[in-house]
């Protein structure tokens, strides 16, 4: 018999994994905010920025922000037949025209025209 694999995962892959799972659950939820995200991991505000900025290069706005885009378009591309304001709430927005100009801002084209 021989031992088995030892399998170490690092503390930034841990919160790291931890973070994406409460912002996979978190995401659909309109009041979902940074001040959410910060209490699910047990961080004051200025400690989750730098720990954030410093694994993902991004603030934590930006990072939430950008998971609800991807997300967006997951949705858009695999479910057809939605609208796009419907997309907009299920990724948490409360209004779809501010979703269709951020979805442009990060793709480069409007939520319609991923539809077609």
């Amino acid at each position: 018999m021989e031992p088995s694999a030892v399998t170490v995962t690092s503390v930034d892959e841990k919160f790291l994994t931890a973070l994406m799972k409460a912002l996979d659950e978190g995401i659909p939820d309109s009041d979902f905010s940074i001040n959410s995200l910060e209490s699910l991991m047990a961080m004051s505000h200025a400690k989750f920025y730098r720990k954030i900025t410093s694994l993902t290069g991004q603030s934590g706005q930006e990072l939430l922000l950008n998971m609800r885009m991807k997300r967006a378009y997951q949705i858009l591309s695999e479910k057809k037949g939605l609208r796009v304001a419907e997309v907009a709430y299920m990724v948490g927005f409360t209004n779809p025209k501010y979703f269709s100009k951020c979805f442009k801002e990060s793709f480069g084209y409007a939520p319609s025209e991923l539809m077609k």
